[in-house]
């Protein structure tokens, strides 16, 4: 009896010994596990980080790209119709009376090229306006305003706080862009009569908001990554994907019988001084 006793105890020593081992080697499995999936955390996290920067500096290489090629038709083009047009001047005087219909044909001629110029003017204004980087954002944005009022006859009142301009520049053309788009959008689709556009310091940051009186859409629908949506409004995914870079907060509502209204949110950067001595901005 005594024997079937130690037997049984053995037995049962036996099984807890690999039940035991049997544990430690899944909790061993289990911290393996667990350590591989945060090391492809990190390395998810990494290359979120890494994208990040890569989109943020194809969109800086893109706006000095904007800007060089903006110049160059405000600067090199520019001057040489304006060249041109005053030659045509020139020779419209010395031709005497109407000799054979040629001075209308200069005439004719010189309304193409002020027409030309105009369209130079506005195509060099749209890629990247000089008045941003010359003169800030608030101008810049008010007579981008006044403009697009003249040209759409849609009323837009504009408001802005001056503490904008306290931004960092790339963070000033984030709120350009996304203005720019959505009077785009509200000329485009929106049938609009009226819309506003407003800047006020909020939160320790800036926002930016734009309301128009149009026709409501599905939000989800235009925000929507699925490539077979093709009421995807490109517009505004690339708007979210700007402010999303520049550590801000983006925000739409639409609503039938209300119209729809643009929140943009980007917070205030704090300048710090680095061992070497250099200002280095951190959001």
């Amino acid at each position: 009896m005594k024997k079937r006793k130690i037997q049984r105890t053995d037995a049962n020593s036996e099984k807890l010994k690999r039940e035991t081992a049997a544990r430690r080697k899944a909790e061993k499995q289990l911290r393996a596990s667990e350590g591989h999936y945060r090391a492809l955390q990190t390395q998810a996290r990494l290359m979120q980080e890494n994208l990040r920067y890569l989109s943020c500096q194809i969109l800086n290489i893109q706006e000095e790209e904007k800007k060089r090629i903006s110049r160059e038709l405000h600067d090199e083009v520019g001057a040489a119709l304006t060249a041109v047009n005053m030659n045509l001047a020139v020779l419209k005087k010395a031709v005497r009376g109407n000799a054979g219909g040629l001075r209308r044909k200069i005439q004719d001629a010189q309304a193409l090229l002020m027409q030309t110029m105009e369209c130079v003017h506005n195509f060099s204004r749209e890629l990247r306006p000089g008045m941003l980087d010359d003169l800030g954002l608030v101008p810049a944005l008010r007579s981008y305003v006044k403009n697009f009022s003249e040209r759409t006859h849609l009323a837009v009142l504009f408001d802005a706080n001056p503490a904008v301009e306290a931004m960092e520049t790339d963070q000033k053309t984030v709120f350009y862009r996304v203005a720019q788009e959505a009077l785009t959008n509200m000329a485009k689709h929106a049938e609009a009569t009226e819309g506003a556009i407003s800047l006020k310091k909020f939160k320790g940051g800036m926002q930016l908001e734009i309301r128009d009186n149009g026709k409501a859409f599905r939000v989800d629908e235009k925000l929507s990554p699925d490539k077979k949506n093709k009421t995807n409004r490109l517009g505004l995914v690339g708007i979210q994907e700007r402010v999303r870079l520049a550590n801000g907060i983006f925000n739409v509502e639409s609503f039938p019988g209300k119209g729809t209204r643009i929140r943009v949110w980007i917070p205030f950067r704090t300048r710090v001084v680095t061992n070497d001595g250099q200002a280095e901005s951190l959001t």
